[in-house]
């Protein structure tokens, strides 16, 4: 639990350490720092700094497993340890031999020995929200480099799935809407048209219908192989309230959400909560604000994962 805790607190920018030269860092692939004011890079950016992660660093994969709805290219990003990248096709074949009985040729205890932990990262399905676009390009360059013992035992022990964006063709809207405003009246204003082309805003209420490709390929490309344990949504919410929200969940919860799984949500997220006061960081609220009712935004919660919501404080796109 400590390790997949450090793993998610990494996930919301704590520490960023130097890295290794031959492997770009953040800014000096983007020219600017990542949360820098009035900077905010393109899907394209994101997806070339993936690219140079991926032929740089013996701890990154990138997978594009389509397109999106107006062609861009959807990315997976797995990082863990280079001996675990190599096996890959023999460990998802374990995630699917523990996420249905009747496919195990050996017991329990043999498969979860071996089997590896899964953690799936999801950003940007809000393009508006554009922080976790950033963050997935930092939290991926400081698993590529860092070297101290916790990081490798992290690495050992855990497959990092990582959707740097669930809506690329959002974020060029945003971005580009942004870059043309700068400087005048309209800066820091949404596009005046939807940022996904058929759902807008409401892309993340379609975790049981299935109707969008962003959705499909999230659901049959990365949920039903890899199965994770554990899935962090990364979001922003207001500027004017808390900075930060980790579960638990405040009421109504899904009654026909497993009881376990509901207590592992709370453990792991009152986990968060203290380190996250540890370090410091005030202004972080728990049983309040969101929910864990609707299925129409939370797949994982009726397929045996924990779904950890991170939502932190905005500002008006990247201006203060």
């Amino acid at each position: 639990m400590r390790q997949i805790s450090i793993a998610i607190l990494a996930l919301l920018g704590l520490t960023f350490p130097a890295g290794a030269q031959e492997i770009p860092s953040v800014q000096d692939f983007l020219g600017f720092s990542v949360g820098a004011d009035r900077q905010l890079p393109d899907w394209q950016q994101v997806e070339d700094y993936f690219r140079a992660l991926d032929s740089s660093s013996d701890r990154v994969v990138v997978q594009e497993l389509g397109q999106s709805t107006k062609g861009n290219p959807f990315l997976l990003v797995l990082i863990s340890h280079p001996d675990t990248l190599a096996q890959l096709p023999h460990l998802q074949g374990l995630q699917q031999q523990l996420a249905d009985p009747r496919k195990m040729d050996r017991p329990l205890e043999d498969l979860v020995a071996e089997a590896k932990t899964i953690v799936l990262a999801t950003c940007g399905i809000h393009p508006n929200e554009v922080g976790s676009a950033q963050t997935a390009m930092a939290i991926a360059y400081d698993l590529a480099t860092t070297t101290d013992q916790e990081t490798e035992d992290i690495l050992k022990n855990v497959i990092f799935l990582l959707v740097p964006s669930l809506n690329p063709d959002g974020m060029d809207i945003v971005s580009h809407w942004y870059q043309k405003t700068l400087g005048t009246a309209a800066e820091g204003t949404l596009p005046p048209e939807l940022y996904h082309p058929y759902t807008g805003h409401d892309n993340n209420r379609d975790w049981y219908m299935f109707t969008q490709k962003e959705t499909r390929l999230t659901i049959e490309k990365v949920h039903n192989v890899w199965h994770p344990q554990i899935v962090v949504d990364l979001h922003e919410m207001g500027p004017y309230g808390a900075r930060m929200f980790v579960p638990p969940f405040t009421d109504p919860v899904d009654p026909n959400v497993d009881p376990l799984l509901l207590g592992k949500i709370e453990e792991l997220g009152e986990t968060l909560l203290s380190s996250l006061t540890r370090a410091g960081k005030s202004g972080v609220v728990t049983r309040a604000l969101y929910d864990a009712y609707t299925p129409a935004r939370a797949y994982q919660h009726y397929h045996a994962g924990i779904r950890i919501l991170v939502e932190t404080a905005s500002v008006r796109l990247a201006t203060p």
